[in-house]
């Protein structure tokens, strides 16, 4: 992951941030997981 802050002025700054697409994938991957268990649909088994 690569971060860069730049000060656009006294009170604003530019935040980028660069995530490796493997570790977005891993982190939805994780996150349907958790979510699938919890999701309740009535109705649906």
């Amino acid at each position: 992951m690569k971060t860069t802050v730049e000060r656009v002025d006294d009170t604003t700054v530019k935040l980028s941030i660069t995530v490796e697409a493997d570790r977005v994938g891993a982190a939805i991957d994780s996150a349907a997981r958790r979510l699938g268990a919890e999701i309740r649909v009535p109705g649906f088994r």
